[in-house]
């Protein structure tokens, strides 16, 4: 695989994305940009039946989507997956922890998978973060405390931990 490295400045979150970049970069060629197409798969089920999402302020988080994955084998994900994650600085870890990082790259969207299980009262809190007892999450890297973004939290507990996510 060949890559690319841009400067992309900070004022310029549109471009934190491979899609992102494929738009800025037919926008620079004079090229058409031809989006990925998306289509909806899965079953007729609600999420409402299995999971409530609570989130306290919409204008930080104006939209939240949850999906429920049945019958998940955990695996080490493909080498070539786990190539293109290291080649963008983020430690492969297995099948689904690197399925929610590879769409992240591309569509510059955070996703998180949870263990159903695991989840208190069957019940996301989408609120904003705080300061945590656990300091920053650097997610590329796997090092340091839980992640905490600066847009907000997924809080939820767990058999009496508390555990927060950055949405």
């Amino acid at each position: 695989d060949v890559v690319f490295e841009y400067e992309i400045t900070s004022n310029r979150v549109d471009c934190y994305s491979v899609v992102g970049i494929a738009r800025e970069a037919a926008a620079t060629f004079n090229k058409t940009f031809v989006p990925p197409v998306v289509a909806p798969t899965g079953n007729q089920e609600d999420i409402h039946d299995y999971l409530k999402v609570s989130v306290e302020d919409e204008k930080l988080c104006p939209r939240y989507c949850a999906r429920m994955v049945k019958n998940i084998r955990l695996a080490p994900s493909p080498e070539w997956m786990q190539r293109r994650l290291a080649a963008s600085g983020i430690r492969p870890i297995n099948n689904l922890v690197d399925i929610t990082n590879y769409v992240m790259e591309e569509y510059g969207q955070p996703m998180h998978a949870y263990d159903y299980d695991l989840i208190a009262g069957q019940e996301i809190i989408v609120k904003r973060a705080g300061d945590g007892p656990h300091g920053p999450y650097d997610q590329r890297r796997g090092e340091g405390g839980r992640h905490c973004g600066h847009h907000g939290r997924r809080e939820f507990q767990d058999h009496g931990r508390r555990e927060d996510h950055g949405v």
